[in-house]
């Protein structure tokens, strides 16, 4: 999970602010919730939200209209959840399997990962994989 230095650096870097307070107040559940927090304030009405609840305060410090400073608090609100999700995208593992004539890809989470790994360990991914598709495709032909 990107720090709240990380994050701030990046805003810096792609908007010309840290916004040190969104980062805060989007990752406040945090703090009860752990790696958990992101069910909460990291969805698309919490982007406009942001805007809402920050943009009269970015508005007066970089003399912007209200409407342009909150479409910023919105992207930068945006870019944080994207940072988040590209930090838990790197922790599936893809799986690449075959289905009657078709390769299917799949991106397999990584608790998942980890539980394949525990019950079967000498089973490759793929014949799990194919396994789940050939039981889905009976179930849904009747």
């Amino acid at each position: 999970m990107p720090s709240l230095e990380e994050h701030c650096q990046h805003s810096l870097k792609m908007y010309g602010v840290r916004a040190d307070d969104v980062h805060m107040w989007l990752d406040e559940p945090c703090r009860a919730y752990g790696p958990k927090h992101r069910q909460f304030r990291h969805d698309e009405e919490t982007v406009g939200l942001c805007g809402e609840i920050f943009s009269k305060k970015y508005s007066k410090e970089f003399s912007l209209p209200t409407d342009k400073t909150e479409t910023l608090i919105e992207n930068i609100a945006l870019d944080h959840i994207m940072l988040d999700h590209k930090e838990s995208i790197k922790k599936r593992k893809v799986v690449t399997a075959k289905h009657e004539t078709k390769w299917t890809t799949i991106i397999v989470p990584k608790t998942l990962k980890n539980r394949l790994d525990t019950l079967m360990p000498d089973v490759p991914y793929y014949r799990i994989i194919q396994t789940l598709l050939d039981s889905a495709s009976e179930l849904a032909k009747k």
